[in-house]
Protein backbone atom coordinates (compact mmCIF):
# COMPACT_ATOMS: atom_id res chain seq x y z
CA UNK A 1 0.00 0.00 0.00
CA UNK A 2 2.49 2.51 0.92
CA UNK A 3 3.69 2.04 -2.89
CA UNK A 4 0.51 2.96 -4.36
CA UNK A 5 -0.45 6.38 -5.40
CA UNK A 6 -4.08 6.42 -4.32
CA UNK A 7 -6.09 4.21 -2.23
CA UNK A 8 -9.33 2.55 -3.57
CA UNK A 9 -12.68 1.58 -1.50
CA UNK A 10 -14.81 -0.82 -4.19
CA UNK A 11 -18.34 -2.07 -3.73
CA UNK A 12 -19.85 -4.36 -5.46
CA UNK A 13 -23.38 -5.44 -6.66
CA UNK A 14 -23.65 -9.37 -4.75
CA UNK A 15 -25.12 -11.41 -7.55
CA UNK A 16 -22.90 -14.10 -9.46
CA UNK A 17 -21.56 -11.47 -12.30
CA UNK A 18 -20.94 -8.52 -9.64
CA UNK A 19 -20.78 -5.42 -10.93
CA UNK A 20 -19.25 -2.21 -9.64
CA UNK A 21 -21.51 -0.22 -7.67
CA UNK A 22 -19.38 2.92 -6.78
CA UNK A 23 -15.89 3.61 -6.45
CA UNK A 24 -13.83 5.89 -2.82
CA UNK A 25 -10.49 6.61 -4.20
CA UNK A 26 -7.80 8.89 -2.12
CA UNK A 27 -5.55 10.68 -4.20
CA UNK A 28 -2.12 11.10 -3.72
CA UNK A 29 -2.58 14.63 -2.80
CA UNK A 30 -5.17 13.40 0.05
CA UNK A 31 -8.33 14.49 -1.92
CA UNK A 32 -10.93 12.08 -2.86
CA UNK A 33 -13.56 11.06 -5.48
CA UNK A 34 -16.75 8.77 -5.87
CA UNK A 35 -17.46 7.11 -8.90
CA UNK A 36 -20.90 5.53 -9.35
CA UNK A 37 -21.69 3.12 -12.51
CA UNK A 38 -18.87 5.16 -14.17
CA UNK A 39 -19.97 8.15 -13.92
CA UNK A 40 -18.48 10.77 -11.22
CA UNK A 41 -19.91 12.24 -8.49
CA UNK A 42 -20.18 16.06 -8.37
CA UNK A 43 -18.45 18.10 -5.90
CA UNK A 44 -21.56 20.03 -5.29
CA UNK A 45 -23.59 16.71 -3.86
CA UNK A 46 -24.92 16.46 -0.17
CA UNK A 47 -22.51 13.85 0.99
CA UNK A 48 -19.46 16.07 1.08
CA UNK A 49 -21.13 18.84 3.15
CA UNK A 50 -20.17 17.08 6.55
CA UNK A 51 -16.49 16.15 5.23
CA UNK A 52 -13.50 17.77 5.24
CA UNK A 53 -11.75 18.78 1.94
CA UNK A 54 -8.30 16.77 2.91
CA UNK A 55 -8.62 13.13 3.92
CA UNK A 56 -5.05 12.64 5.71
CA UNK A 57 -5.90 10.64 8.59
CA UNK A 58 -7.82 7.53 8.94
CA UNK A 59 -10.27 8.70 11.04
CA UNK A 60 -11.10 11.03 7.95
CA UNK A 61 -11.09 8.11 5.51
CA UNK A 62 -13.42 6.08 7.92
CA UNK A 63 -15.64 9.11 8.01
CA UNK A 64 -16.16 8.92 4.54
CA UNK A 65 -16.73 5.57 4.27
CA UNK A 66 -19.65 5.65 7.22
CA UNK A 67 -21.02 8.72 5.14
CA UNK A 68 -21.26 6.31 2.30
CA UNK A 69 -23.11 3.82 4.12
CA UNK A 70 -26.20 5.59 4.77
CA UNK A 71 -26.57 6.61 0.52
CA UNK A 72 -27.20 4.27 -2.16
CA UNK A 73 -27.67 4.53 -5.83
CA UNK A 74 -30.79 6.13 -7.31
CA UNK A 75 -32.60 3.55 -9.71
CA UNK A 76 -33.45 6.24 -12.03
CA UNK A 77 -36.55 4.96 -14.25
CA UNK A 78 -36.00 1.45 -15.25
CA UNK A 79 -39.50 0.66 -16.16
CA UNK A 80 -40.11 -0.64 -19.73
CA UNK A 81 -43.76 1.38 -20.41
CA UNK A 82 -41.31 4.62 -19.32
CA UNK A 83 -38.15 3.88 -21.21
CA UNK A 84 -40.08 4.31 -24.64
CA UNK A 85 -40.98 7.48 -24.06
CA UNK A 86 -37.68 9.00 -22.62
CA UNK A 87 -35.28 10.54 -25.37
CA UNK A 88 -33.89 13.54 -25.77
CA UNK A 89 -30.25 15.17 -24.89
CA UNK A 90 -31.30 15.23 -21.03
CA UNK A 91 -31.50 12.35 -20.43
CA UNK A 92 -29.42 8.85 -21.00
CA UNK A 93 -29.71 4.93 -21.07
CA UNK A 94 -27.55 3.48 -18.04
CA UNK A 95 -25.34 0.08 -19.37
CA UNK A 96 -26.15 -3.50 -17.39
CA UNK A 97 -24.42 -2.96 -13.97
CA UNK A 98 -26.84 -5.91 -12.67
CA UNK A 99 -28.11 -2.96 -9.76
CA UNK A 100 -30.57 -3.92 -7.71
CA UNK A 101 -32.42 -2.49 -4.74
CA UNK A 102 -34.41 -3.87 -2.60
CA UNK A 103 -36.70 -6.37 -4.48
CA UNK A 104 -36.15 -3.66 -7.31
CA UNK A 105 -33.26 -5.15 -9.78
CA UNK A 106 -32.85 -3.62 -13.20
CA UNK A 107 -30.70 -4.24 -15.97
CA UNK A 108 -31.16 -0.64 -17.17
CA UNK A 109 -32.32 2.52 -16.75
CA UNK A 110 -32.87 6.37 -18.01
CA UNK A 111 -31.29 8.94 -15.64
CA UNK A 112 -31.46 12.64 -16.06
CA UNK A 113 -27.97 14.08 -17.08
CA UNK A 114 -28.63 15.87 -13.58
CA UNK A 115 -29.55 12.85 -11.81
CA UNK A 116 -27.30 12.98 -8.43
CA UNK A 117 -26.43 8.98 -8.78
CA UNK A 118 -26.66 8.80 -4.85
CA UNK A 119 -29.81 9.11 -2.74
CA UNK A 120 -30.88 8.78 0.93
CA UNK A 121 -30.92 4.92 1.77
CA UNK A 122 -34.86 5.39 1.97
CA UNK A 123 -35.15 7.38 -1.19
CA UNK A 124 -35.52 5.28 -4.33
CA UNK A 125 -34.52 7.93 -6.55
CA UNK A 126 -33.05 11.53 -6.47
CA UNK A 127 -35.25 14.91 -6.88
CA UNK A 128 -33.91 15.08 -10.39
CA UNK A 129 -35.01 11.91 -12.01
CA UNK A 130 -38.41 12.20 -9.51
CA UNK A 131 -39.25 15.81 -11.90
CA UNK A 132 -38.39 14.24 -14.79
CA UNK A 133 -40.07 10.94 -14.26
CA UNK A 134 -43.15 12.40 -13.42
CA UNK A 135 -43.10 15.00 -16.67
CA UNK A 136 -42.90 10.89 -18.30
CA UNK A 137 -46.04 9.74 -16.58
CA UNK A 138 -47.91 12.96 -17.41
CA UNK A 139 -47.06 11.59 -21.26
CA UNK A 140 -47.62 8.13 -21.07
CA UNK A 141 -51.19 9.02 -19.07
CA UNK A 142 -51.94 11.54 -22.47
CA UNK A 143 -51.29 8.93 -24.65
CA UNK A 144 -53.61 6.33 -23.05
CA UNK A 145 -56.33 8.59 -23.16
CA UNK A 146 -56.51 9.43 -27.10
CA UNK A 147 -58.73 7.05 -28.86
CA UNK A 148 -58.26 5.71 -32.42
CA UNK A 149 -60.59 7.75 -33.50
CA UNK A 150 -58.88 11.33 -32.25
CA UNK A 151 -55.44 10.05 -33.78
CA UNK A 152 -57.42 9.46 -37.00
CA UNK A 153 -58.73 13.27 -36.89
CA UNK A 154 -55.45 14.58 -35.99
CA UNK A 155 -54.27 12.81 -39.29
CA UNK A 156 -57.18 13.95 -41.19
CA UNK A 157 -56.23 17.51 -39.71
CA UNK A 158 -52.28 17.48 -40.28
CA UNK A 159 -52.95 16.24 -44.08
CA UNK A 160 -56.03 19.23 -44.26
CA UNK A 161 -53.47 21.66 -43.56
CA UNK A 162 -50.82 20.39 -45.84
CA UNK A 163 -52.73 20.39 -48.75
CA UNK A 164 -53.99 24.37 -47.65
CA UNK A 165 -49.97 24.67 -47.64
CA UNK A 166 -49.34 23.16 -50.93
CA UNK A 167 -52.02 25.49 -52.82
CA UNK A 168 -50.71 28.49 -51.34
CA UNK A 169 -47.55 27.87 -52.88
CA UNK A 170 -48.76 26.77 -55.86
CA UNK A 171 -50.36 30.53 -56.41
CA UNK A 172 -47.55 32.30 -55.33
CA UNK A 173 -45.83 30.22 -58.07
CA UNK A 174 -47.93 31.51 -60.42
CA UNK A 175 -47.87 34.67 -59.13
CA UNK A 176 -43.87 35.04 -59.63
CA UNK A 177 -44.35 33.36 -62.95
CA UNK A 178 -46.70 36.31 -64.03
CA UNK A 179 -44.15 38.75 -62.47
CA UNK A 180 -41.45 37.20 -64.64
CA UNK A 181 -43.18 36.93 -66.91
CA UNK A 182 -43.83 40.63 -66.97
CA UNK A 183 -40.53 42.08 -66.17
CA UNK A 184 -39.69 40.04 -69.51
CA UNK A 185 -41.87 41.84 -71.58
CA UNK A 186 -41.06 45.44 -70.47
CA UNK A 187 -37.53 44.80 -69.43
CA UNK A 188 -36.17 42.38 -71.69
CA UNK A 189 -34.08 43.51 -74.56
CA UNK A 190 -34.32 41.81 -78.03
CA UNK A 191 -32.18 40.75 -80.16
CA UNK A 192 -31.64 39.89 -83.75
CA UNK A 193 -31.54 36.51 -85.47
CA UNK A 194 -28.18 36.06 -86.16
CA UNK A 195 -27.05 37.83 -82.55
CA UNK A 196 -29.06 35.69 -80.58
CA UNK A 197 -27.14 32.80 -82.45
CA UNK A 198 -23.80 34.25 -81.81
CA UNK A 199 -24.92 34.61 -78.20
CA UNK A 200 -25.88 30.99 -77.74
CA UNK A 201 -22.21 30.11 -79.90
CA UNK A 202 -20.26 32.55 -77.88
CA UNK A 203 -21.45 31.33 -74.38
CA UNK A 204 -21.57 27.31 -75.70
CA UNK A 205 -17.85 27.72 -76.50
CA UNK A 206 -16.77 29.72 -73.42
CA UNK A 207 -18.49 27.17 -70.69
CA UNK A 208 -15.84 24.79 -70.51
CA UNK A 209 -13.38 26.95 -69.93
CA UNK A 210 -15.17 29.25 -67.91
CA UNK A 211 -15.94 26.27 -65.63
CA UNK A 212 -12.11 25.17 -65.77
CA UNK A 213 -10.83 28.82 -64.46
CA UNK A 214 -13.41 29.79 -61.95
CA UNK A 215 -15.41 26.65 -61.02
CA UNK A 216 -18.79 27.40 -62.23
CA UNK A 217 -21.63 25.17 -63.04
CA UNK A 218 -22.15 26.82 -66.52
CA UNK A 219 -21.20 29.93 -67.89
CA UNK A 220 -24.72 30.44 -69.11
CA UNK A 221 -25.98 30.66 -65.71
CA UNK A 222 -23.04 31.94 -63.95
CA UNK A 223 -22.65 35.02 -65.67
CA UNK A 224 -25.91 35.34 -67.87
CA UNK A 225 -28.95 35.03 -65.85
CA UNK A 226 -30.72 37.73 -65.14
CA UNK A 227 -30.74 37.11 -60.79
CA UNK A 228 -27.48 36.51 -60.90
CA UNK A 229 -26.12 39.64 -62.94
CA UNK A 230 -27.49 41.60 -60.13
CA UNK A 231 -25.62 40.00 -57.70
CA UNK A 232 -22.22 40.62 -59.17
CA UNK A 233 -23.10 44.74 -60.12
CA UNK A 234 -23.02 47.33 -57.22
CA UNK A 235 -24.74 50.86 -57.90
CA UNK A 236 -22.59 53.78 -56.46
CA UNK A 237 -22.49 57.63 -57.03
CA UNK A 238 -19.45 56.75 -59.41
CA UNK A 239 -21.03 54.09 -61.43
CA UNK A 240 -20.96 50.65 -61.27
CA UNK A 241 -18.71 48.23 -59.12
CA UNK A 242 -18.21 45.09 -60.58
CA UNK A 243 -17.68 41.21 -58.88
CA UNK A 244 -14.06 40.35 -59.49
CA UNK A 245 -15.53 37.05 -61.11
CA UNK A 246 -16.92 39.38 -63.62
CA UNK A 247 -13.61 41.21 -64.02
CA UNK A 248 -11.75 38.12 -65.04
CA UNK A 249 -14.39 36.43 -67.06
CA UNK A 250 -14.45 39.83 -69.11
CA UNK A 251 -11.09 39.65 -69.13
CA UNK A 252 -10.91 36.23 -70.82
CA UNK A 253 -13.27 37.49 -73.15
CA UNK A 254 -11.81 40.18 -74.10
CA UNK A 255 -8.55 38.39 -74.73
CA UNK A 256 -10.33 36.02 -77.19
CA UNK A 257 -11.83 38.67 -79.03
CA UNK A 258 -11.42 42.27 -78.88
CA UNK A 259 -14.51 42.78 -81.43
CA UNK A 260 -16.48 40.00 -79.70
CA UNK A 261 -16.53 41.63 -76.71
CA UNK A 262 -16.75 45.13 -78.06
CA UNK A 263 -19.88 43.68 -79.54
CA UNK A 264 -21.47 42.29 -76.16
CA UNK A 265 -21.05 45.20 -74.75
CA UNK A 266 -22.57 47.50 -76.68
CA UNK A 267 -25.99 45.26 -77.88
CA UNK A 268 -27.39 46.08 -74.32
CA UNK A 269 -27.94 42.74 -73.91
CA UNK A 270 -25.83 42.82 -70.70
CA UNK A 271 -24.09 45.24 -68.82
CA UNK A 272 -19.92 44.48 -68.92
CA UNK A 273 -17.02 46.72 -67.68
CA UNK A 274 -15.58 49.30 -70.30
CA UNK A 275 -12.58 48.34 -72.15
CA UNK A 276 -10.60 51.25 -69.73
CA UNK A 277 -11.53 49.51 -66.77
CA UNK A 278 -10.11 46.13 -67.93
CA UNK A 279 -7.11 47.84 -68.88
CA UNK A 280 -6.06 49.15 -65.27
CA UNK A 281 -6.27 45.81 -64.17
CA UNK A 282 -4.40 43.57 -66.99
CA UNK A 283 -1.72 46.66 -66.08
CA UNK A 284 -1.50 47.23 -62.73
CA UNK A 285 2.16 45.99 -63.16
CA UNK A 286 3.88 47.73 -65.47
CA UNK A 287 5.30 46.27 -68.48
CA UNK A 288 8.77 45.82 -69.66
CA UNK A 289 11.13 43.29 -70.55
CA UNK A 290 12.62 40.55 -68.15
CA UNK A 291 11.24 39.57 -64.67
CA UNK A 292 9.29 41.83 -62.80
CA UNK A 293 9.41 42.03 -58.52
CA UNK A 294 5.88 42.92 -57.96
CA UNK A 295 4.94 39.40 -60.32
CA UNK A 296 7.21 37.44 -58.18
CA UNK A 297 5.41 38.85 -55.33
CA UNK A 298 1.89 38.29 -56.56
CA UNK A 299 2.89 34.45 -57.62
CA UNK A 300 4.65 34.31 -54.09
CA UNK A 301 1.21 35.23 -52.21
CA UNK A 302 -0.76 33.42 -54.15
CA UNK A 303 0.80 29.70 -53.90
CA UNK A 304 1.20 31.13 -50.08
CA UNK A 305 -2.41 30.84 -50.41
CA UNK A 306 -2.77 27.55 -51.27
CA UNK A 307 -0.64 26.24 -48.67
CA UNK A 308 2.56 25.76 -50.63
CA UNK A 309 4.84 26.40 -47.60
CA UNK A 310 7.03 23.47 -47.54
CA UNK A 311 10.66 24.10 -49.09
CA UNK A 312 10.25 21.70 -52.07
CA UNK A 313 7.00 23.50 -53.26
CA UNK A 314 9.00 26.63 -53.72
CA UNK A 315 11.25 25.10 -56.23
CA UNK A 316 9.00 26.41 -59.77
CA UNK A 317 9.37 26.40 -63.54
CA UNK A 318 8.17 28.78 -66.02
CA UNK A 319 6.58 27.47 -69.56
CA UNK A 320 6.44 29.75 -72.24
CA UNK A 321 4.32 28.23 -75.62
CA UNK A 322 3.28 31.01 -77.23
CA UNK A 323 3.19 35.00 -77.09
CA UNK A 324 0.83 36.85 -78.41
CA UNK A 325 2.03 40.78 -79.60
CA UNK A 326 -0.76 43.46 -79.37
CA UNK A 327 -0.65 46.61 -80.13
Amino acid sequence: MRSSKDIRYVSVYDIDNPGVKFICTIKKNYSAEVFVHGKRLSDQHDLWNTLPGKFVTIQQVESLLNVLLHYDVCNGNPDEELQNLCSGKLVYVEADYGAYRGNCAYQSTIRTVSCMLLTDRWKSRCKNCITYRKTVQKQAARRKLKTPTQVKTEKVEKIKQLKKYNSNLVSQVAALKKKVEKSIRSEGVSLSENNSKDMVNLMTSCESTVNEQFQMKTASSAYFGHSKQKSTIWLTKRGMRWHPMLIKWCIYLKSKSTSTYDSLRHSGFIKLPSERLLYNYTHVIKQGVGFKPELIDMLAEEMESKGATEEWQQYVGLLQDEIKVKE
